[in-house]
């Protein structure tokens, strides 16, 4: 007996599993190679852009210092002619115009050492283990903090952060808290609470208070709500903090609070035991 059977089908079929394999194959070898000529790609342009940051940085840093020089010479002869002839070789146009150079002089000076602390913020800051309330007492002393009005802390947790730009985010949200309450009662609360590996700390104050439309934009680069006579600052201290708790990989928010006044929240990462760091040394 023979039996005879068609295998044509079937191995046109194989054939065409083998065509499309290769065809499957080749589409993902050039997928492959395109990802890895994007990732090159992607690569070479994060280390242009980091050395462009560097370069920007050291500009803005070299250009600031540069800067003071003058600035300091201008204010000071300034201030000189102003002391020395108000009231009698010049009128009193001359001594208004002498005072604006003062000011100004002494406004733009602040404004380059705000730029220098901006500067200053690295992108990938060392961090160590750090305890909040041993960075106060030399705060509260360079802000002249009134004895009789104490901050209050409230359960402050260790986080893993740098010292000094920890020092620059509370010396700037302390100060704002003591500067927009003039006037009104100081009451300013430091707290913290842990959750998982973020610790979210809070300063509240009983201060002026601002409007939840200006939330956002108070963290904005020279952005002020109050004039520069009433407040008295370059509008870039809360662009500081902002950028010093998201180079810790946190988060920072405003609100308002029960007492009329500001709730200014921010997050960082919570310190752990087994954390490879060097002990804190503020």
């Amino acid at each position: 007996m023979v039996a005879h059977e068609n295998i044509t089908r079937r191995k046109l079929a194989e054939l065409e599993v083998r065509l499309l394999n290769q065809t499957l194959e080749a589409k993902v070898q050039r997928r492959t190679q395109e990802l890895e000529a994007s990732r090159r790609a992607l690569s070479r342009q994060n280390r242009e852009l980091e050395a462009r940051n560097d370069e920007l940085s050291q500009f803005a840093s070299i250009a600031s210092h540069d800067l003071q020089e003058p600035l300091r010479i201008l204010s000071l002869h300034a201030d000189m002619l102003q002391v020395r002839y108000r009231g009698r070789q010049l009128d009193e146009r001359a001594d208004r115009s002498l005072g604006y150079i003062v000011g100004q002089a002494a406004r733009a000076r602040r404004l380059v050492q705000d730029i220098l602390i901006m500067a200053d913020i690295t992108a990938a800051p060392v961090t160590v283990q750090l305890d909040l309330k041993t960075l106060l007492p030399d705060i509260l002393e360079t802000l002249r903090w009134p004895a009789d009005q104490p901050l209050r802390c409230e359960n402050l947790p260790p986080v893993q952060a740098n010292p000094g730009q920890l020092r620059q985010l509370l010396t700037n949200l302390l100060g704002n808290a003591l500067k927009f309450s003039a006037g009104r009662e100081l009451d300013v609360t430091l707290s913290g609470t842990q959750e998982g590996d973020q610790v979210t700390f809070e300063v509240s104050d009983a201060g002026v208070g601002i409007a939840e439309e200006h939330a956002e934009q108070v963290f904005e680069m020279f952005r002020r709500l109050q004039n520069r006579t009433e407040s008295g600052g370059n509008g870039i201290g809360l662009a500081v903090c902002r950028k010093v708790v998201e180079r810790h990989g946190g988060r920072i928010w405003i609100t308002g609070n029960d007492r009329g006044g500001t709730s200014v929240h921010f997050t960082l990462p919570a310190w752990t035991p087994d954390a490879e760091s060097p002990p804190n040394s503020p």
